[in-house]
């Protein structure tokens, strides 16, 4: 599957964020084991660690975005004296009326399944945003939670 097809089933899906959780590990802090309860991006922010999904590593280093599917397993393994990063939880489902075209890419290849790795063009913003989400979704109101999901889904600001 190529990117065009992942964008195309990113932009047919419906987005709802399950969960965020900021953690800071220590030296001499490991996760082990880990079995991702639902699809979620892992956000470095400061440090770093080397990170396995499934039993694929990955440096991370701060800034560093990486993507792994629900039920991949994860480990993170410090390389440095810390390492602060924020697991974004989400859920995607295709939205309909879509395409019959669209319903064989997801069959052959889901893109929230998918593990990756990469460095945003703009980390810094990318950081203020899920601080951002972060703060909000720690809130009790609902329209908190509505925030977030734009914020999941906007780029720009």
């Amino acid at each position: 599957m190529n990117w065009n097809d992942h964008v195309l089933l990113w932009n047919q899906s419906n987005i709802k964020v399950l969960d965020i959780r900021h953690t800071l590990l220590k030296f001499g802090d490991e996760l082990h084991a880990y079995s991702l309860p639902a699809s979620c991006f892992l956000y470095a922010t400061r440090g770093g660690a080397r990170v396995m999904m499934d039993g694929m590593e990955y440096e991370a280093k701060r800034f560093h975005v990486l993507h792994g599917g629900k039920g991949m397993c994860l480990n993170i393994f410090l390389t440095e004296e810390a390492f602060e990063y924020y697991l974004i939880f989400y859920k995607a489902v295709l939205t309909l009326p879509y395409s019959r075209d669209v319903q064989p890419f997801m069959e052959q290849n889901n893109p929230f399944q998918v593990q990756y790795g990469f460095k945003p063009q703009d980390p810094i913003c990318l950081y203020h945003k899920v601080q951002q989400m972060d703060r909000q979704w720690r809130q009790s109101r609902m329209l908190d939670k509505l925030h977030v999901k734009t914020y999941m889904i906007c780029c720009d600001n």
